[in-house]
């Protein structure tokens, strides 16, 4: 369930608990004129006490389901303040998901390769990473997020020292086969991938140079696209 089905829960719910409410006045008139409600009456109240029991539950629990267990108040809160909550913390997740996107793909375009040959086959994917920080956006982060899982698959097994060595090195590489070249899968059992230490982790830095060498090849017509892909934090110390 995401935020925008818990909050049609909601608006049901709030709809309900205004029949609720309108019952429980008729009752009071009742009562207030010396008269007692029908069986009817009272049964059709208990009912829709009953549902709207239910109905909270059912919020309760998806709020948890969205935000965490630990994250959402104890039942017996206000219903709208669990949705808040759900809401609040969807939000904080995507923008982690955003941020976590964001360096997959900027790590992944700053690999070099020791052998030309072996660059040339990773390229094209790296020219697709930048192409993805260009595009991501709180709305679509759903969408580019397995894709950028692939290339951190491929992060993960440049940082093995001797990834054909172990069970788990063999795991990647095959996870790693499904999405990658042979040319690629050998550069990495070789070792002739590495990162780009001189350029450190400055996040504009290896945008920026990523950028131009794009550039440099006629591949975009516009060098200040990199601006669309730089995180916040970074922008702010500009």
């Amino acid at each position: 369930m995401d935020i925008q089905e818990l909050e049609v829960l909601l608006n049901i719910y709030n709809q309900m608990a205004n029949n609720v409410k309108n019952q429980l006045t008729n009752l009071l008139v009742t009562v207030s004129d010396g008269r007692i409600p029908s069986v009817e009456v009272m049964s059709s109240f208990d009912d829709n006490i009953d549902a709207l029991r239910i109905k909270y539950t059912d919020i309760y629990e998806a709020a948890q389901a969205i935000a965490g267990v630990e994250n959402i108040p104890a039942t017996g809160d206000n219903v709208s303040r669990y949705v808040d909550v759900a809401r609040e913390n969807r939000v904080r997740i995507i923008r982690e998901q955003v941020d976590q996107s964001k360096n997959i793909l900027t790590r992944f375009i700053a690999v070099k390769a020791k052998i030309k040959t072996y660059a040339t086959a990773l390229k094209p994917f790296q020219d697709a990473a930048f192409e993805l920080l260009t595009l991501i956006t709180e709305e679509n982060i759903s969408d580019i997020l397995p894709q950028t899982e692939v290339h951190n698959d491929f992060l993960n097994a440049v940082a093995f020292e001797n990834i054909s060595a172990s069970e788990d090195g063999l795991s990647l590489l095959r996870k790693i086969s499904d999405h990658y070249p042979l040319e690629v899968q050998i550069g990495l059992v070789a070792n002739w991938y590495y990162f780009d230490d001189e350029k450190g982790t400055d996040t504009t830095e290896i945008v920026e140079s990523f950028a131009k060498s794009v550039a440099d090849e006629e591949m975009i017509p516009d060098i200040l696209k990199i601006q669309k892909v730089l995180p916040e934090k970074t922008a702010q110390k500009k």
